[in-house]
């Protein structure tokens, strides 16, 4: 294990630092709570979101996001939440996703995979394109479930925003707008979860 780290940290300094949208996400292989061995090359040919957190850096508005977000979605099989908890205490992480929180496949990572993605701040995010290109870093929390069903077509997180900004008051102008805020409108009164985005 020692020497795999090494590796991937020579592997890293010699390597571009900045992660740029379209750029190849970095591949990782990391246990879940189970111990079960799960990579990124599995998810190939759906929509990833990584959620890079730690137990000592987040709070209860996070995991409450995570399962906005997931139940708002549940319906997308080809979008997947992966959740890397790096910096952290494994007990208690143990205990919150042996309870299913946060929403979505919960990994323990390390120092090795925070340095492939360039975190430096939690919680933190990527979408992942279907081929397995970054598609954005970070997006804003309030439009992510749209720039994730936008990410389905290879959309970048960054187009998917400025769709939603440009047309927030008159949809109409946008298909794909406008059919999003009727599916979240319907979704707020058909929910006991409660957006307060608009």
């Amino acid at each position: 294990m020692a020497i795999r780290n090494i590796l991937l940290l020579i592997l890293i300094v010699c390597s571009n630092k900045n992660i740029s949208a379209q750029a190849e996400a970095p591949q990782f292989t990391l246990s879940d709570w189970e111990n079960n061995q799960i990579s990124l090359s599995q998810f190939k040919g759906k929509v990833v979101l990584i959620n890079f957190w730690g137990t000592g850096c987040t709070d209860e508005r996070y995991y409450n996001w995570t399962k906005e977000l997931s139940h708002k979605l549940k319906n997308y099989d080809d979008i997947v939440f992966i959740n890397v908890a790096t910096r952290s205490n494994y007990n208690k992480w143990l205990r919150l996703v042996s309870n299913g929180v946060p929403a979505g496949i919960n990994l323990w990572g390390s120092i090795v995979e925070e340095d492939l993605y360039r975190v430096s701040e939690y919680p933190y995010s990527f979408v992942i394109s279907k081929s397995g290109k970054i598609l954005g870093r970070d997006p804003e929390p309030d439009f992510l479930d749209y720039v994730l069903i936008r990410a389905r077509e290879d959309v970048t997180s960054r187009t998917a925003i400025n769709e939603i900004k440009r047309n927030i008051r008159s949809p109409e102008k946008n298909e794909n707008v406008f059919k999003y805020i009727q599916e979240r409108y319907k979704f707020e009164q058909d929910s006991t979860y409660s957006y307060s985005f608009f």
